[in-house]
């Protein structure tokens, strides 16, 4: 005897296995959802493992602390809201452990940032680059510490700065009129912020060779002056006169005429030189107090 099925309920069968279809593809849906956070945010598969600094020594440490913290405040900041976000990042890494979060995720490292962010704090640091290796799920850190060529002085506020052979200001330094660097004191009133440029590569180096130079045969060098950012002339102070000479000039030339002037034509009135004008190519010129 055959089974007649009712229409009706053929129907009720057919919402019901779709209902659960909707619901199991709901579930599935959400259970990936919940999988790949847990993947991502709570896991340690992403968790750097370790960082490695080299080039420099004194902040090494310190740098480390500095990007653990910058992958923390990165790893919260894309998990919570703003507010929550503040609050967690107020917690000691203890506290963030117990709450099961990943605070150190290797996914949220912006290179770019990361360096800015070195560079703001750290202005005596420079060629800095950072590298991931996503298998070992270590963080390598690479810098160069800026080594002081010069000592830039402002007249305009009486702060002086220390400057790297590139040019840039990179740390207070004191006032000094020494010889072991030499203060170079811009007479403008410009103002400057660390990692400012304010002579070209160049410059710098004619300036130290210029000094070496000068000092190697005789000619103290007490400071020097010049007019703003990137300029065209420098005076060279020496105990009680100046000369003032072109960047377009080799140091070679410098002292050739400055012992010119002094053998053959100032002589013995040398005592009363005010200035020597060298800026001029094949002329020299020179005034007495």
């Amino acid at each position: 005897m055959k089974s007649v099925s009712h229409p009706l309920g053929d129907r009720k069968r057919r919402r019901y296995m779709k209902r659960w279809k909707i619901w199991g593809v709901v579930f599935l849906f959400l259970l990936l959802i919940s999988g790949l956070i847990y993947l991502i945010f709570f896991s340690n598969f992403f968790r750097l493992k370790n960082i490695e600094v080299s080039g420099f020594s004194e902040k090494s440490e310190i740098i480390k602390q500095r990007a653990q913290l910058y992958l923390s405040d990165q790893s919260f900041g894309h998990l919570w809201p703003n507010f929550v976000s503040r609050y967690l990042k107020q917690r000691s890494t203890l506290d963030r452990t117990y709450l099961g979060f990943n605070d150190q995720n290797i996914l949220f490292l912006d290179d770019a940032k990361f360096v800015a962010l070195i560079i703001k704090n750290y202005p005596d640091l420079k060629d800095i680059s950072v590298s991931l290796n996503w298998t070992t799920k270590k963080l390598e850190i690479k810098a160069q510490e800026r080594q002081s060529a010069l000592i830039w002085c402002l007249k305009v506020k009486n702060d002086c700065y220390y400057l790297d052979q590139d040019g840039i200001i990179f740390a207070l330094a004191p006032q000094t009129t020494g010889y072991l660097i030499t203060s170079v004191l811009d007479e403008s009133d410009t103002m400057v912020e660390l990692t400012n440029k304010v002579l070209d590569k160049e410059k710098v180096s004619f300036l130290k060779n210029t000094v070496d130079l000068l000092t190697q045969n005789g000619l103290e060098v007490k400071y020097l002056e010049v007019k703003g950012f990137l300029p065209d002339t420098v005076k060279i102070y020496f105990s009680n006169w100046y000369a003032h000479v072109s960047f377009s000039n080799q140091p070679e030339q410098i002292l050739s005429m400055i012992q010119n002037l002094k053998t053959e034509k100032i002589k013995n009135d040398f005592p009363y030189l005010e200035y020597m004008d060298l800026r001029y190519p094949g002329r020299a010129y020179y005034k007495l107090k």
